[in-house]
């Protein structure tokens, strides 16, 4: 395979190679292993589009395993089903502006964050925080957040009406530990 070398900046043969690194984050340190290509001339590792630098990505997301935070992937999927923009996000948890991109797109989060974000997570927690940033807030986010907060409440508890139903559909040999064999 040829790719074009970032040192000898020439088109030369390369092969795919993997790396092990330690990546140091936060005080800790994490082995992880990438994908890279090497200039069969030079020697040199370098990376591309199809080969990208991972190291880090990985190691922070090791570092959120090991501490127990959320994943952006998380964090985006949770502001995705409450449809709010990033900076309707921020806001309502009084965070910067521009915080809940950062998350998103890989920084990590302070404990403190991790754990209102957890918090607003939840039902009553959500309930809490919209009652007391509400002034704070856009009639249109008020309502994505209120509707979310009905289809979580609907998703996790089923009606009675429906309870019953299900109990009544049940026959009585359903409920009396005797199986009904079949005629010879």
């Amino acid at each position: 395979m040829k790719e074009i070398c970032p040192y000898c900046m020439d088109k030369k043969e390369v092969k795919v190679i993997e790396l092990k690194e330690k990546i140091p984050v936060k005080g800790s340190s994490f082995s992880v292993s990438t994908k890279a290509l090497e200039c069969r001339t030079c020697k040199t590792k370098f990376s591309t589009k199809k080969y990208p630098n991972v190291a880090i990505e990985k190691a922070f997301n090791l570092y959120r395993e090991k501490n127990c935070l959320l994943l952006p992937e998380q964090i985006k999927s949770f502001r995705k089903e409450l449809k709010l923009t990033q900076g309707e996000l921020s806001k309502l948890f009084g965070f910067g502006g521009v915080t809940i991109s950062r998350y998103e797109s890989g920084a990590i989060q302070e404990k403190s964050h991790d754990n209102a974000l957890r918090m607003g997570m939840t039902i009553d927690g959500m309930t809490t925080l919209l009652n007391q940033m509400k002034q704070l807030l856009s009639d249109k986010t008020i309502k994505n957040i209120e509707t979310w907060i009905m289809e979580k409440k609907y998703i996790r508890i089923p009606s009675l009406k429906e309870k019953a139903k299900s109990v009544v559909q049940k026959s009585i040999i359903d409920f009396s530990g005797y199986k009904t064999l079949p005629r010879l």
